[in-house]
């Protein structure tokens, strides 16, 4: 995990952030200072816990769409608009511990993460293919940075 975290302000600026609960809020800037290099945070329960957040702090957040869970990994989350907020050099860029978790995630043009899936209709181009690919994931399934 990075020392370091920028926060776009077109996210925790927006009516969608500031209209929830400051419980939720002050998760989700834990959660967002927590996070791997590829937005993964393992223990969003326990920072829940450790910051007093009310009860309904993260269902809160899945709710308004700020994080994405994972059924078969209770507590681990990812922030869905992680690339709007960090883009880390090449350098320094630590691939997460959650591939598996990462393979099922893929980046809308808007740079905001969506479960494989999960996507709406109007998220199509024409062709009905897709307009983007697979969280770092070259043509042939390779994972890469």
């Amino acid at each position: 995990m990075a020392s370091k975290r920028m926060i776009a302000n077109d996210i925790v600026g927006s009516d969608a952030f500031t209209g929830m609960s400051v419980s939720a809020q002050a998760l989700y800037m834990q959660i967002l200072m927590n996070a791997d290099d590829d937005g993964f945070c393992d223990n969003a329960n326990k920072l829940a816990i450790l910051i007093n957040a009310k009860k309904n702090a993260i269902n809160e957040l899945f709710d308004r769409g700020f994080i994405i869970g994972f059924a078969e990994r209770r507590g681990l989350v990812v922030v869905k608009h992680w690339l709007m907020h960090n883009t880390i050099r090449t350098e320094r860029y630590k691939v997460t511990n959650y591939v598996e978790f990462a393979r099922q995630l893929e980046i809308k043009p808007n740079k905001s993460y969506t479960k494989s899936g999960e996507m709406l209709l109007d998220e199509f181009d024409d062709s009905g293919n897709v307009p983007w690919r697979p969280l770092n994931q070259k043509n042939d399934g390779e994972w890469v940075p």
